[in-house]
């Protein structure tokens, strides 16, 4: 679930009783920020092309989500997004096709999750190999475990890692 639906849920999402109980009283709060905001300068990230605002909002709303709880990389969209890159489709002539026994495998190892059926239509290598998807969920697991970043404040090494593996899910 976004962060917009746990806040429009108000108390009845987690989140939203967060808020609610921690700043009961933000009418007086936001009608000033508002003015300053409305006399600020823009701030823009440092390069030549501009930062993908999108991106860098699910990363914010990943790292948001482990305040709240060391979620397990089985409960994240992410995971079944970024296994979808594992494969894709044989659709064209130069694809290689993956030999049936090795998709089986690809299949029941890595959890992976296509928008079309492999094991009916054929299937050649995505753009990322399944072991390194696995690999990475597996550090962001055992990560998290280590770090329980759910209810404190991390260190900044900490902070920074766990920023990172927000801003690739």
């Amino acid at each position: 679930m976004s962060l917009t639906s746990h806040l429009a849920q108000g108390k009845l999402s987690p989140i939203g009783r967060y808020f609610c109980e921690r700043f009961p009283n933000t009418q007086s709060l936001v009608k000033d920020a508002n003015h300053q905001l409305r006399n600020a300068e823009t701030i823009r990230p440092a390069g030549l092309l501009p930062p993908d605002y999108s991106t860098l909002g699910s990363a914010i709303d990943h790292r948001i989500r482990y305040s709240f709880s060391n979620i397990r990389s089985e409960q994240l969209t992410a995971r079944s997004g970024a296994s979808m890159l594992a494969l894709r489709p044989l659709d064209s002539v130069d694809a290689v096709p993956i030999p049936p026994e090795e998709l089986v495998d690809i299949l029941s190892s890595y959890s992976i999750m296509t928008l079309f059926n492999p094991m009916s239509d054929g299937a050649a290598y995505g753009p990322y190999p399944p072991n390194l998807l696995k690999a990475f969920f597996e550090s962001l697991d055992e990560t998290v475990a280590r770090m329980q970043p759910s209810g404190r404040r991390l260190n900044g090494k900490d902070e920074r890692l766990l920023a990172r593996y927000c801003y690739l899910l």
